[in-house]
């Protein structure tokens, strides 16, 4: 633990705990995108479909 502190202090950005936390934080990042993108497209299938549905049932009134 100790070494790991000494190794930041003498090394910076190219320390191992910066180079680890580093892939961490981009991995962590692109999921979060990921997830915001699968279910950003749910929902536009989603209000898609109710609107389709929304269009046909009015239609179907309408052909009394």
């Amino acid at each position: 633990m100790l070494a790991e502190k000494v190794e930041e202090l003498e090394k910076g950005k190219e320390s191992r705990i910066a180079v680890v936390g580093e892939t961490k934080r981009k991995k962590k990042s692109s999921a979060v995108k990921k997830s915001k993108r699968k279910y950003r497209l749910l929902e536009q299938a989603k209000a898609q479909k109710a609107q389709t549905e929304g269009a046909s049932s009015e239609e179907g009134g309408k052909s009394i």
